[in-house]
């Protein structure tokens, strides 16, 4: 079977199934899978990782706090005066260490001035996003925090439904898990799943209106 042949093999596994797992996955199998996906229009949430490929559908449990999620940080950015670039859903890969991952969301904050104005972001010339936002409702096959830390990724923010914890990677390759972010000192990052957990009762503007003034509250203590 050609790479061609693989890759809309698996496009069409993906219109039966909601999640598709596959081992022995060339590099350029891979690649060829995302631009059949793409080229079809559709969008999911995959991670390889050294020949392992995962792909899931999205659901609404998933998408709603992913989006608000989103929204969300960009008023924390605003309100603290941080520059953004906003990097969406756009995949990180490196074919070098053979890994690569689909975000939820991304953000470069401390490195906004070396990809402002860009459409294609290099990762082999580019640094990796300085935020990567994360919403774990369903369980992985693979261990997504890992390709995160391969690929050197500084931040790693995780909704799990109830609560966000802020990751911060270490030296060792690890990451460390707390309520504070480098990236927006001062602030209880952690706070932030409780404006998320009322995304599927509360009207949106409202909660990001919620969210606004308790930044404004925060930002005294954190000068």
């Amino acid at each position: 079977m050609t790479v061609l042949e693989e890759s809309r093999a698996v496009a069409g596994l993906l219109d039966k199934m909601n999640r598709v797992f596959l081992e022995d996955v060339s590099w350029e199998t891979y690649q060829a899978i995302l631009d059949e996906v793409e080229r079809e229009g559709r969008r999911f949430r995959h991670t390889y990782d050294q020949g392992r490929l995962e792909i899931m559908t999205r659901s609404g449990e998933h998408e709603i706090p992913k989006e608000l999620f989103g929204l969300l940080l960009f008023v924390l950015a605003e309100e603290m005066n941080r520059p953004l670039f906003v990097g969406g859903e756009t995949t990180l890969r490196d074919k070098k260490i053979k890994r690569g991952i689909e975000p939820d969301q991304c953000y470069w904050i401390a490195n906004e001035p070396r990809v402002r104005g860009k459409i294609r972001i290099d990762f082999r010339k580019e640094p990796p996003p300085d935020v990567f936002l994360e919403v774990e409702v369903s369980r992985t096959i693979i261990n997504r925090l890992a390709v995160l830390a391969a690929l050197r990724v500084p931040e790693v923010w995780r909704f799990d439904g109830k609560k966000v914890q802020v990751g911060v990677l270490q030296p060792e390759g690890q990451y460390q898990w707390g309520n504070h972010s480098p990236s927006f000192p001062g602030v209880a990052i952690g706070e932030i799943g409780r404006f998320l957990q009322k995304a599927r009762n509360t009207d949106h503007t409202g909660i990001l209106r919620e969210l606004r003034r308790w930044v404004r509250e925060q930002l005294p203590k954190a000068d």
